[in-house]
């Protein structure tokens, strides 16, 4: 059998990466606010796995309180898990607009452009979540995927190294680092 370029990126672009920002409901200790309340309803929706239900207060809380980030990164969250990444990604960019030092959500955006399997978007909001948390592993992972995924295996060399020692049980990332290392991709992707 021989060896394709994308089966590697394929893998991990079917694996089940998670979203962040699923953060669970906190328990009131006092009189709520509207804002909150619906913030938790949808959070809990979401984290429960009633997705479209949670998409849809999620849908809600962004009418009501359209110039809150958080709102549209957890919407995000909610269309992501559906596997719906374009929206998601719609979602994330009005986040970072109006709040652009948000790692995890630079890191989402990154996660579904990369499902999508636009690699060079996924790389630009990957290494603005890097710049914002460097001890991120996972930046560092979909930096190097979305690297190989562009055929820039110099590039990618490092992160997936760096990824291999964070999670040294993860076989299918080290299978695409020891293809990149011993030149599989230079020998058999010629297209």
């Amino acid at each position: 059998m021989v060896w394709k370029c994308d089966d590697s990126v394929s893998l991990l672009r079917r694996r089940d990466l998670p979203y962040r920002g699923d953060v669970p409901a906190r328990k009131s200790t006092g009189p709520v606010h509207a804002q909150e309340d619906d913030s938790r309803h949808a959070v809990e929706l979401t984290r429960t796995g009633r997705l479209h239900d949670g998409e849809l207060a999620w849908r809600q809380f962004a009418r009501t309180y359209p110039e809150n980030a958080s709102v549209h990164s957890g919407l995000g969250v909610a269309l992501a898990q559906q596997g719906q990444f374009e929206e998601a990604a719609i979602e994330y960019r009005r986040s970072l607009t109006l709040n652009p030092r948000q790692p995890d959500v630079s890191f989402n955006l990154g996660l579904a452009e990369f499902k999508q399997g636009h690699f060079a978007a996924a790389i630009e909001s990957l290494i603005a979540a890097a710049k914002e948390k460097p001890q991120d592993n996972g930046s560092g992972l979909l930096l190097g995927m979305s690297s190989f995924g562009m055929r820039q295996y110099a590039r990618a060399v490092p992160y997936l190294q760096a990824a291999t020692k964070s999670e040294p049980s993860n076989l299918e990332l080290h299978n695409v680092l020891l293809k990149v290392a011993y030149g599989a991709p230079s020998i058999l992707c010629d297209d």
